[in-house]
């Protein structure tokens, strides 16, 4: 796997990483890019594609987004293709799955964390009733 990425708006990103971090310890070949209020769009897209250029190995670059339709994930759509794939919705049930697997394909990897990201969420007043 070459590379993973997570965007967002805020510090939801670098929020993210720190707390898989917290459980799996440093990770590397991990990036964040933040969005702020007051970040140039064309700015931000253009740091996402250097961080891309960056990590690239041949391997793909997985970038993992907060929401779909948002400008980070805007942003991030506009780079796939060339082995860039890209998930919306990111979530740590998601992030620590991706990163626990990183011996799989970028489109391996992909398709895992949608599957990650969606087993994650539960409503668990649902989970206690069922006992």
């Amino acid at each position: 796997m070459g590379g993973i990425i997570i965007v967002g708006h805020g510090e939801a990103p670098a929020a993210l990483l720190a707390a898989a971090e917290m459980i799996l310890g440093p990770q590397t070949g991990v990036r964040t890019l933040n969005l702020y209020q007051d970040t140039n769009l064309e700015s931000f897209s253009e740091n996402l594609f250097e961080i891309i250029q960056k990590m690239e190995d041949g391997n793909g670059v997985l970038i993992l987004c907060d929401v779909l339709g948002g400008s980070p994930g805007n942003a991030a759509t506009t780079m796939m293709g060339k082995g860039v794939e890209v998930v919306s919705g990111v979530n740590l049930p998601m992030l620590l799955e991706v990163l626990g697997k990183r011996n799989l394909s970028c489109s391996q990897l992909a398709v895992l964390a949608k599957t990650a990201g969606q087993n994650g969420i539960a409503r668990v007043n649902d989970l206690l009733r069922e006992e």
